[in-house]
């Protein structure tokens, strides 16, 4: 710049006009240059307004469906009248924020998804908080009936919200009590014989809840593929009346599988007649089942155990006297027996030589391969380091120890457990961990350590100590129970422990000992422990394969065949590794159904047997069907929320927005660079250009 600001004051011939221009057009490309060397940016800011984010969770679950209000409104529909009601007398909530809203029963969804039957409260509002993370948020409406019924305790999850100063606002939905003329009837449980003897009559047991119905009888009604068999009237004598019943069904000749139901009639103002029966299948065979129990001593689970397996049409004991046990003829007579002939075995605290060592090798295969029921008592875990026992433990939950363990308390770390169905016991919707840590005490037997339990078990038996008295676990086609410490059974007499709640959670699991298939004809067998699940309960099943030299088939893939019984729909479930592990946790609609699994080996296409299985309309949540609201007051007392009713939902979404505001963010949308532009490259050359056409014009070289 310099040497053309000197050049052109030097050159008399020009005039001062020209030498300003030329002068200023060299400054500006200059100039350009200086930008394009500085890369500048353009940058586009937006100004946006953001709200605080209210989120609002509305309760699925089963209970909602309870037509409890005016007119046999049900509890969701009230609350989604109540929801539009609100939010229509409150037109500032809108305005001041941003609604996330969710529905929940047992897990959380958008608007419109399937979220289970149950309720998860606890488990909801954590994830509620992980789905909104980063969100300014406001506080969280929660509209439910206050019934909790799966997952986590909700009061400990509170912990983030209050951390964070997040108010969770209630609203109750469903009576809080029976009034009059609101009445409901459901039956909760049924337990029948897994297999029943062709021309023998059987027992079932029904236990269910008939409340609101004081001073009202109801009819109890028994129906075998559709036919009554049996019937009983009960007289309610109580608001909230429990019905446990035993009836003798009637004898079925031909082999078969046979649907029973149980019934309770409907009376009038009925909330949920949905949930009034039950249906179970029964296969009927030409032996039923067949129990050998060997027990050392008459001690109290001898003479508990003889008594109600004797006492059970559905079992044929087979049980020779402890004193009998204890000489040479005796042992030689039980050493003669040929095991395979029962279904469910059960050894007390008998010594090693009672059977012969090839006796107790074979035990192991004809649980796992034959799909035989085993069930060890007390003391025989004292023997586990003998040699002719040491097959057992390849197929029970003990790993054996010669060094003296610590002595702990017993404390279950439970990983999604479910509702407990019995008093101080058992857990019998969690599914037994094949991961056990066990210690061995110097005269006390085998006693858990520690154990971790998967969602669904079938039973876990814990005493007041929270020691474990009896562990459930599935090897191979067969299933084994391990009575874990030789404790005296005076657990039974505790008041409050029902005497009849002892004997049925016994009875269900000598019923699930017996639930296996024992075709051996069949290489690849299926099992789901039940022939019934309630609706929104997963039905485990579980298939287990062996060769043609009958040994085990590890991770075969098989594929179930369902069928709807009634529809005629057939469905396909795809393939999956067999073996111990899980085939399949199904969620099945209302209905009946046929499974059946087919695999391939070797070129071979292996048929399992069939699977009668009956999703009852019943829930969970049927159990108790009244509204809680002191939780809900909990949940809100905790974290400085408003807790109300249905009628008072107006005005607390009235008081939410109070201290929301909408506030201006101003933010860079875009930054772009400039200096390698087109339009500035033809900048910087046009004053060049420019200067280069004006010397020429004055003649200036």
């Amino acid at each position: 710049m310099a040497p053309a600001f000197v050049r052109y004051v030097r050159t008399p011939q020009l005039g001062w006009k020209p030498k300003v221009l030329l002068l200023f057009l060299r400054a500006c490309a200059w100039g350009l240059l200086l930008t394009m060397a500085l890369r500048p940016s353009r940058a586009v800011v937006h100004e946006t307004a953001e709200k605080g984010k209210l989120i609002v969770l509305r309760d699925r679950s089963g209970s909602m469906a309870v037509a409890d209000g005016r007119g046999g409104e049900t509890r969701a529909g009230q609350m989604d009248a109540a929801w539009e009601k609100a939010l229509a007398a409150a037109p500032e909530v809108g305005q001041l924020l941003e609604l996330a809203e969710y529905d929940f029963g047992d897990r959380l969804a958008h608007n419109g998804a399937d979220v289970g039957e149950a309720t998860a409260v606890g488990d909801v509002l954590s994830s509620a908080l992980r789905a909104e993370r980063g969100a300014k948020l406001h506080g969280v409406i929660l509209l439910s009936d206050g019934r909790n019924t799966a997952g986590r305790d909700p009061l400990p999850a509170l912990a983030p919200y209050i951390e964070a100063g997040i108010p969770i606002h209630t609203a109750q939905f469903g009576r809080a009590e029976f009034a009059a003329g609101i009445v409901d009837a459901v039956v909760t449980d049924v337990l029948v014989p897994p297999v029943v003897e062709a021309g023998k009559p059987f027992p079932i047991n029904i236990s269910g809840l008939i409340r609101g119905a004081e001073g009202r009888s109801c009819q109890l009604e028994c129906l075998v593929d559709d036919k009554r068999v049996a019937d009983r009237r009960i007289q309610c004598e109580t608001a909230d009346e429990k019905v446990k019943q035993r009836l003798m069904l009637p004898a079925i000749n031909e082999p078969g599988f046979y649907l029973v139901t149980l019934r309770l009639v409907p009376l009038p103002g009925e909330i949920s007649p949905d949930n009034n029966e039950m249906q179970v299948f029964v296969r009927v065979k030409e032996e039923g089942i067949q129990v050998l129990y060997l027990e050392a001593s008459i001690n109290p689970q001898y003479k508990f155990l003889r008594r109600l397996i004797s006492a059970d049409e559905g079992f044929t004991l087979e049980s020779p006297s402890p004193f009998y046990l204890r000489t040479k003829r005796g042992i030689a007579e039980v050493q003669g027996l040929d095991l395979s002939a029962y279904n469910v075995i059960i050894l007390g605290g008998i010594a090693p030589e009672t059977l012969t060592a090839n006796q107790w090798r074979r035990l192991p295969s004809l649980v796992k391969n034959r799909g035989a029921g085993l069930l060890a008592i007390g003391s025989t875990f004292n023997d586990l380091l003998d040699d002719r026992l040491r097959p057992l433990q390849s197929i029970l939950p003990v790993r054996a120890n010669d060094s003296t363990l610590e002595h702990r308390e017993f404390a279950p770390k439970v990983v999604g457990a479910q509702k407990s169905h019995f008093i101080l016991g058992e857990l019998d919707q969690l599914l037994g961990s094949r991961d056990f840590a066990w210690e061995r005490l110097p005269g006390h037997g085998m006693r858990l350590r520690s154990l971790t339990a998967r969602a669904m078990s079938e039973v876990l038996f814990v005493d007041q100590r929270n020691y474990p008295l009896l562990v459930t676990d599935q090897t191979g086609r067969g299933r084994v129970a391990a009575w874990t410490t030789p404790v005296t059974w005076t657990w039974r007499l505790n008041p409050e422990t029902p005497k009849r709640l002892y004997d049925h959670l016994w009875m269900r699991t000598l019923y699930w000992l017996a639930s296996q298939e024992d075709d051996m004809a069949r290489r690849l067998s299926i099992s789901a422990g039940t022939t019934y699940v309630r609706a929104g309960e997963p039905l485990e099943v579980i298939a287990s394969a062996t060769d043609e030299n009958n040994v085990g088939i590890p991770n075969l893939a098989v594929a179930l065949t369902i069928t709807d019984l009634e529809s005629s729909a057939v469905t396909s479930q795809p393939a999956l590794p067999s073996g111990d592990s899980l085939v399949a946790a199904l969620r099945l609609s209302t209905g009946i159904y046929s499974i059946r699994a087919q695999g391939e080996h070797r070129g071979q296409t292996l048929e399992s047997n069939e699977l009668r299985i009956s999703v009852n309309a019943s829930r969970i949540e049927d159990e108790n069907l009244l509204a809680d609201p002191a939780l809900l007051q909990a949940i809100s007392d905790r974290t400085g929320g408003q807790a109300t009713s249905q009628a008072g939902l107006a005005d607390l979404m009235a008081d939410v927005p109070f201290g929301a505001k909408v506030v201006t963010v101003r933010r860079i949308a875009s930054a772009s660079p400039v200096w390698d532009n087109w339009w500035l490259l033809l900048a910087l050359v046009l004053p060049l250009v420019a200067e280069w056409a004006i010397r020429r014009r004055v003649g200036f070289q």
